[in-house]
């Protein structure tokens, strides 16, 4: 990968970082289609499809958008 995109990446990572800490709610695992099963009081299964479904897409988009710069 070139140093462009590995730079683009990081300072999205380090705004995804930053933003629960500024009050911002980032609605991923939370989604329609994100199972969250309860076996008992201490143990909660989350499975993020939906959100993983997204996020798999929105990089695929940017990587194809760089690639081709």
């Amino acid at each position: 990968m070139p140093p462009k995109i590995l730079m683009i990446i990081g300072i999205l990572f380090l705004l995804f970082g930053i933003l629960p800490y500024l009050g911002v709610n980032i609605p991923f695992g939370k989604l329609p289609g994100d199972f969250c099963i309860q076996v008992n009081k201490s143990v909660k299964i989350i499975i993020p499809l939906t959100s993983c479904l997204i996020l798999g897409f929105c990089l695929s988009v940017l990587l194809k958008i760089f690639r081709h710069s």
